[in-house]
């Protein structure tokens, strides 16, 4: 192991490897890339996000939500078509959509439901005020 501890992702990764092998078959055949990790990609979008974000000089980060949603479709769609399945014909497009719709709303009531999210949509956008002023 050369002194280099194993993370987790890599023992699931090798019990996968591992599995597809031991049941391997005929013109089926395995292909991952090596993308450096899921996380640290969605942490250097967040932080390019953020970096963009920040207004001067005055410690402030205005998140632009339109521009953020336009650059994640950007990204979402180009990543479908990489998909042949997903996008063969108007339908297939359709079911995806369709598919992702029910998950995105999945995700935006998970979200509007978390405690922390609501005290920060009822401290920014409800007006109650419960301290500081800009």
């Amino acid at each position: 192991m050369s002194g280099r501890r194993r993370q987790p992702e890599d023992l699931i990764q090798r019990t996968i490897v591992q599995h597809y092998r031991a049941r391997a078959m005929p013109g089926v055949f395995m292909l991952a890339v090596p993308n450096g990790g899921i996380r640290s990609k969605v942490e250097a979008a967040i932080k390019a996000i953020v970096r963009a974000s920040v207004l001067g000089d005055c410690n402030v980060a205005a998140l632009r939500t339109s521009e953020i949603t336009a650059a994640l479709l950007d990204v979402l769609g180009m990543t479908l078509c990489f998909s042949p399945s997903a996008t063969r014909s108007p339908t297939a497009i359709r079911r995806t959509l369709d598919e992702l719709g029910k998950h995105l709303r999945r995700r935006i009531a998970k979200a509007e439901a978390d405690p922390g999210v609501q005290d920060f949509l009822r401290r920014v956008f409800r007006g109650l005020d419960v301290g500081g002023h800009a």
